[in-house]
């Protein structure tokens, strides 16, 4: 649902103003401030986004540091609109502002990223005293380790830098989650599970979570992948798929041999441009989504490799974590081939990593999004959508595709608020739903079997059979699979005794 326009006679503050005033392309804040000429404050919300409509007694004023300081205070960081018009600024007049109230708090923070984006210092002295300020409020946005500024006296903790950097905001629904404590939850099935039963479904876990992987991209793996996914599944703590090598290698094992990559697509002759479309939407409406160009990636995949080692050892919640390097991961799509499967993959890596289950419980998230697919894309048109309102980009007959102009900045503080609540969800279900499901058809199965026996005691494929086309139409053999693989060798009796049989060990009363 689009968010309704603002007045006619509203006026434009904070980062929307600057963006304006610049003349700079920018990615929608979260929430955006207007003022009006009314003297009555309203607020409009749509799907998480937020505008505000405040009387004209509040205007910062025409000003531009009058209007950084408007947009730090209610708007929180943009990073993007803050690395476009900070470095424009007259380092006169900024230094005059900054003079003026050197120990603002906004005030800190504008002269501590001026110096910082620009790498220039302006004529000011060194902070003496005063409290530490955090560049970013642990309040609103999740953190990570500090780095202290004591010329400025503010603490960077950022989840990255101002070159690339992970931004998520604590919403209701990701504080929400963050207490619902699933580990625990996952550790109380394990306890409760017999040790046999709980290590098959495990088995079963990590196959279904490769099926559904590459199922997502349209493919059905040969069984030599599928194994090798398996097994990179399972080791996904032993290694540290945060460095460039191991990246790679990762990709030459996952994909088709022949289009592995030896380093990031700017590495290809000649660099490749790719791009997501519609499988069968080959003209230009059928442009999903532009990752950025191949000169790009290599400065921002350096940036993501360091901000994803300092999300991965910083406080916040390990869902969050997850999810901010996983689909920053997919947004800069650096391989030619196999981008989605990793940046799932990475999930899996990080909540290893991080200890969020006990040692080699798997979440199935990609049965999760195949599942609920709606969701899944929901979770990537969150950036992907306003993205491709902002790129300018043309291809031709050859679906060759070229972007006009730098789009590196678009790509370096992306917002993961809704990303982080998706793979919560994503969470929630294996937890709830698919775990404790596999369990309990487990557990029937091995009561199933014992009972088949003693109607009739079938040999294990065709038992498995019976079984699988009794779930699939209400545990009941239907005509057309009566006569299949060997099935037709039982009487009607017989038949009729096994779907009691199943009846009693898979349905609850």
């Amino acid at each position: 649902m689009p968010i309704p326009l603002p007045p006619p006679n509203a006026r434009p503050a904070g980062y929307t103003y600057l963006a304006q005033q610049s003349n700079e392309r920018s990615l929608p804040n979260h929430i955006e401030f207007y003022v009006s000429d009314t003297h009555v404050r309203k607020d409009q919300t749509v799907d998480g986004f937020q505008r505000r409509i405040i009387p004209i007694t509040q205007w910062p004023g025409d000003d531009t540091y009058a209007q950084l300081k408007f947009a730090l205070r209610y708007e929180g960081l943009n990073i993007g609109v803050l690395r476009a018009v900070i470095p424009k600024l007259d380092p006169l007049q900024l230094t005059a502002d900054i003079r003026s109230e050197p120990h603002g708090a906004y005030a800190r923070r504008i002269w501590f990223l001026y110096e910082k984006l620009t790498g220039r210092e302006l004529d000011l002295p060194d902070l003496a005293t005063g409290n530490y300020l955090p560049l970013a409020d642990p309040e609103i946005y999740y953190t990570g380790p500090i780095r202290r500024s004591p010329r400025h006296r503010i603490q960077a903790n950022l989840l990255g830098d101002l070159s690339f950097c992970f931004m998520i905001r604590r919403t209701e629904e990701l504080t929400a989650a963050d207490g619902k404590n699933y580990e625990l939850a996952c550790r109380d099935l394990m306890q409760d599970s017999e040790p046999e039963i709980f290590h098959r479904a495990l088995d079963y876990l990590y196959k279904k979570e490769t099926r559904s992987s590459f199922a997502i991209e349209r493919e059905t793996p040969d069984q030599r992948r599928a194994d090798a996914f398996v097994r990179l599944l399972k080791e996904s703590d032993h290694q540290d798929y945060f460095q460039k090598a191991s990246l790679v290698g990762l990709q030459n094992s996952i994909v088709d041999p022949r289009f592995s990559n030896s380093g990031w697509r700017n590495s290809i002759t000649p660099p490749e441009q790719n791009f997501v479309s519609g499988r069968n939407a080959p003209n230009l409406e059928g442009i999903h989504f532009i990752p950025p160009r191949p000169q790009e990636i290599e400065s921002l995949m350096n940036g993501w490799l360091e901000a994803s080692r300092i999300a991965l050892n910083s406080d916040a919640p390990a869902v969050v974590v997850a999810a901010a390097i996983a689909w920053a991961f997919v947004f800069l799509h650096p391989f030619s081939d196999g981008n989605g499967r990793i940046h799932r993959f990475l999930i899996h890596h990080v909540l290893a990593r991080r200890g969020f289950a006990p040692r080699g419980l798997i979440f199935p998230v990609s049965a999760a999004m195949q599942h609920d697919p709606r969701a899944y894309d929901a979770s990537l048109e969150a950036f992907s959508r306003p993205l491709m309102e902002l790129l300018e980009w043309t291809m031709d007959d050859d679906r060759n595709l070229q972007v006009q102009g730098d789009s590196s900045d678009f790509y370096r503080a992306i917002d993961y608020t809704p990303m982080a609540a998706a793979l919560y969800r994503f969470v929630q279900r294996t937890v709830e739903h698919d775990l404790p499901d596999e369990l309990a058809y487990l557990r029937g199965y091995d009561t199933a079997r014992k009972a088949m026996r003693e109607v009739v005691d079938l040999p294990d494929p065709v038992a498995d059979r019976f079984i699988q086309f009794c779930r699939q139409n209400d545990w009941k053999l239907s005509s057309a699979k009566r006569n299949t693989g060997g099935l037709d060798r039982l009487t009607d009796e017989q038949v009729a005794g096994i779907e009691a049989v199943l009846r009693s060990a898979f349905v609850a009363p």
